[in-house]
């Protein structure tokens, strides 16, 4: 449904109810007939599998590469269906930052757009790059590596994410904590449960609550809420009492809790 909220126009979507329906599937279905062309029969047969939306940064750029999947095998095709990087991968990942993760022989390592190997299959798992950095997995622990594959921080934690904003969720000692990018902690681990920051808040669980948190660790929105959406556009989706209503970065309910489901946010394109 559409509504207006502080003077300018909301999409909200339930996926429980409406389901989800995103501009680059748009692209991703013209794709999908091109490679039944290409390959023949249809994509999700024996001979080849797409996987999701186009591989780059702008879902909407016709340039930008496919995953696709056939014989075992993974590679990259193009909007044409052309193979543009041959498939010969166990497992590939989305191109972020121009690079992509790649499996073989059990090892992860990253390639550029046109298939050539940046960084060596090294690692027991790797992670999308952003704002320059990749998580990765070595030895069992989590650390981030820069573009050149060198260690920006050591592995030292037991799970990492990416870096959507400046600092970033990790879980060291079994408690959730949150690093920048020089590694060292923002928010020391204290956190049972805890997600990445979106639009500066980050959500925390406290007594199986949901509450937000800014990036110096001040509680901004106190646990209250059964569950709890990241940010987007300014508001969050909340579950109080059993219904899901949406709130404002300070905590004040925009739209209050009175429906048994509640979606993402965005922007209503006119």
């Amino acid at each position: 449904m559409g509504r207006a909220i502080n003077g300018e126009r909301i999409w909200m979507f339930s996926p429980r109810k409406t389901g989800a329906f995103l501009l680059p599937f748009i692209l991703f279905s013209a794709v999908v007939a091109a490679a039944t062309a290409a390959y023949g029969g249809t994509p999700a047969g024996p001979r080849a599998v797409l996987d999701g939306p186009p591989a780059g940064e702008e879902a909407g750029n016709a340039s930008k590469l496919f995953k696709v999947k056939r014989n075992g095998k993974w590679g990259f095709i193009d909007s044409s269906g052309n193979v543009v990087i041959e498939l010969r991968f166990d497992w590939v990942g989305s191109f972020s930052e121009d690079l992509a993760f790649v499996k073989t022989n059990g090892k992860w390592g990253y390639i550029d757009t046109t298939g050539k190997a940046v960084i060596a299959p090294t690692f027991d798992w790797a992670g999308d790059f952003s704002k320059g950095l990749a998580a990765v997995k070595a030895n069992g622990k989590f650390g981030y590596i820069d573009r050149t594959g060198k260690y920006a921080i050591e592995p030292r934690f037991e799970e990492a994410w990416n870096f959507s904003e400046e600092a970033t969720l990790v879980k060291a000692e079994g408690k959730f904590g949150y690093i920048d990018k020089t590694g060292k902690y923002a928010i020391e681990p204290q956190f049972g449960r805890a997600f990445i920051f979106s639009e500066g808040l980050a959500r925390v669980v406290t007594n199986d609550l949901y509450g937000y948190i800014d990036e110096n660790g001040k509680v901004v929105i106190a646990p209250r809420f059964e569950d709890a959406g990241d940010f987007s556009e300014g508001l969050a989706t909340i579950e109080s009492n059993g219904t899901w209503g949406y709130i404002d970065t300070t905590g004040k309910a925009e739209i209050a809790p009175t429906d048994d489901s509640a979606g993402h946010i965005t922007k209503w394109l006119p």
